[in-house]
Formats: structure tokens, sequence, C-alpha cells
């Protein structure tokens, strides 16, 4: 028997304008829902973006990410569907680029930015997928 695939995507742009002397800043984030998730986790979170970041700031800005999709699916409050959900990060773009010059501060508010983003995402999808979809709940 064929399982049926739904998936919802979002693709938004972000733009901040910081105090002088610190410049605008602009995030591109792409996340596409899949059910179900295909390697037999609850929550797989994949990315798939483009985007390099350096060494001392790479590890830390992905968590952030995760930690917004997870709390953007709390948010909403419902169990995982049989299957479980895929989370694709298909796009991150942030400009001006983080370096391995940018100071712990600012990467610190971009992971923040990040977070918010991602979990706000998440939330829209996942409740639209349930409403739109009918996705059945354990």
């Amino acid at each position: 028997m064929q399982t049926q695939v739904i998936a919802a995507e979002q693709a938004s742009t972000n733009r901040y304008w910081q105090p002088p002397p610190l410049p605008p800043r602009e995030i591109e984030l792409t996340i596409r829902l899949q059910i179900p998730e295909g390697d037999g986790a609850d929550v797989g979170i994949r990315p798939s973006f483009a985007l390099e970041l350096p060494e001392p700031w790479e590890d830390m800005l992905h968590q952030r990410l995760y930690e917004g999709v997870h709390a953007g699916l709390a948010s909403v409050g419902t169990p995982i569907p049989d299957g479980g959900i895929g989370v694709h990060i298909t796009r991150l773009h942030l400009s001006p680029p983080v370096t391995s010059d940018t100071g712990a501060v600012e990467v610190r508010r971009i992971g923040d930015a990040l977070a918010a983003l991602a979990a706000s995402t998440v939330a829209a999808l996942w409740a639209g997928l349930m409403s739109l979809d009918g996705v059945s709940m354990r």
C-alpha cells in the first residue's frame, strides 16, 4: 500500500533595520514540512541549504534553527502523526553574511532571530497541514 505524502512550504524574507553603526540585516528562510517523515523519526530535521557558516558559529546557528523547529511544533500542542514529520530547511541566506570575524553578541542576536523565524514558520505550516489536509493524529 502506497503511503500518501502531504507537504507544505513557506519562504520568507525578513528585514531588520538596526541602529547605526550596525547594517540592516536580511534573513531569507524556506522551510518545508512533509508527512510522513521518511526515515522513521518522529521529527526529522534536514538542513539542505547552501549557506556555509564559519566554524565558530555553524553549530550554534544550526542548533538555534533546530530549537525553533521544536518550539514551533510544540506551540501547536498536538501530537506528532504516525510516520513522523520531516522538516526540510531548504534555504537560508543571511545578509550581511556571518563571517569568522562576526562578534559573539551579533551571532547570538542572529541565532535568536533564526529560532523565532523557524518557530513561527513551522507552527504556521503544521497548523495549516492539520486543518487543510486533515492530518491523522496518533
